[in-house]
């Protein structure tokens, strides 16, 4: 069978899912609509399936021939961002947009069901279609999908991500780490306030955060093992309201992003001690807040060279990057990783080549997805599914 020609004839449909998801985007754990969009799908197509699971998630399963299933993995929420993108289909509630191509991601997963229906007879194991809300909501809707046995007798899973900065159609993956461990991060720097002409009477926040913004990069570049890829960015500084005026305080918000989640820890502690070591000799006192994000994407190598090979097999080697580069950004797929082996794969959307450059960045008010790639994404989760072989090495549970 051709997944591929199979979703090709799905391609209207394709559009039309995604574009109905695209003018309906919810945010995290109140996807009730989309719950019910896609319900009428399942429906429709004889797939029997749980709901709820994690209050708007669905947990589905398209019968093979037994055994331990593998599952895909599609999430659901949108972000609270005001389109831009000028569209006929366009957001219809205000502040809030699918700026991330989950609405891409849901319709694929259909797609990729319809074909798998159509082809029931020749599954070599059960399929199970995850259905997931609030991956952009920490603490994200996967563990709580796990808890309410989401990945109950799964062997293995998979999942796909759009990115517009790469060419429509091009598949990415790699074994090991392909998205990093974020943190929040809050600094409160506490000095002395007072007269802007008498800085000795003060004990100047402006002046330790400034030591603190520039100190930060050391750390990174002199702290940390430069095979290790960190990254430590100062986003925003608050503090002072007139220019005569030695502020009390100042406050600090900035992102940290690893590769490794020791090196996280460790970043978090290094973090502190050079921050008490300004603020403090300086007559001040500092507070350091940190919010772990989601784990490393850390994919499972068997699993992620079933990807790059039935990648081939759709595309051609000359349409897949294996292995590719890592990227910083975050996924909550990570909790799904650790507790059953599977992999995550990049899906370009950006265009042809020519026009990549063009392209807004998931996460834009103007992000958007060139719907020429949702034939191969369901393509290839059909194909995921379809495929058999040795079993992967099942890690003990992390979550």
């Amino acid at each position: 069978m051709n997944q591929l020609e199979d979703a090709r004839d799905l391609a209207a449909s394709l559009q039309e899912w995604r574009r109905d998801f695209h003018q309906h985007p919810e945010l995290g754990f109140e996807e009730n609509w989309t719950s019910e969009r896609i319900r009428r799908e399942l429906d429709e197509l004889g797939i029997e399936y749980r709901y709820p699971v994690a209050k708007t998630g669905i947990v589905a399963r398209i019968r093979g021939a037994g055994g331990p299933a593998v599952a895909l993995r599609a999430d659901m929420d949108g972000l609270p961002v005001t389109e831009e993108t000028g569209h006929d289909f366009a957001s219809c509630h205000e502040g809030r947009m699918h700026a991330c191509g989950h609405d891409a991601h849901l319709a694929m997963l259909l797609g990729a069901a319809k074909i798998l229906v159509g082809h029931r007879d020749k599954l070599p194991r059960d399929v199970v279609l995850v259905f997931q809300p609030s991956e952009e909501l920490l603490p994200g809707g996967a563990p709580a999908m796990i808890r309410e046995k989401a990945l109950q007798d799964v062997e293995e899973i998979y999942g796909l991500h759009v990115i517009s900065l790469m060419p429509t159609g091009l598949i990415a993956t790699r074994p090991g780490p392909l998205m990093g461990s974020p943190a929040d991060m809050t600094i409160r720097v506490h000095g002395v306030g007072g007269h802007a002409a008498i800085p000795h009477r003060a004990a100047d926040p402006i002046v330790m955060a400034s030591e603190i913004v520039s100190a930060v990069q050391r750390v990174v570049s002199r702290h940390v093992d430069p095979l290790q890829p960190s990254v430590v960015t100062i986003g925003s500084i608050h503090g002072g309201t007139a220019r005569n005026v030695i502020p009390s305080e100042v406050v600090l918000e900035g992102t940290i992003r690893t590769l490794d989640d020791q090196v996280r820890e460790d970043l978090f502690e290094r973090l502190e001690q050079v921050g008490k070591g300004i603020v403090e000799p300086a007559g001040g006192r500092v507070e350091f807040e940190f919010q772990r994000g989601y784990p490393v994407v850390f994919n499972h190598e068997g699993a992620a060279r079933r990807v790059h090979q039935a990648a081939v097999e759709l595309l051609g080697e000359e349409s897949v990057h294996f292995p590719c580069q890592p990227i910083m950004a975050g996924e909550d797929f990570s909790y799904f990783l650790q507790h059953t082996p599977g992999a995550f794969a990049f899906l370009g959307c950006g265009g042809p080549p020519s026009k990549v450059g063009e392209s807004r960045p998931n996460h834009h008010s103007q992000f958007d997805v060139d719907e020429a790639a949702l034939p191969v994404g369901a393509a290839l989760l059909a194909r995921m599914a379809m495929q058999s072989g040795p079993s992967l090495t099942v890690p003990k549970p992390t979550v």
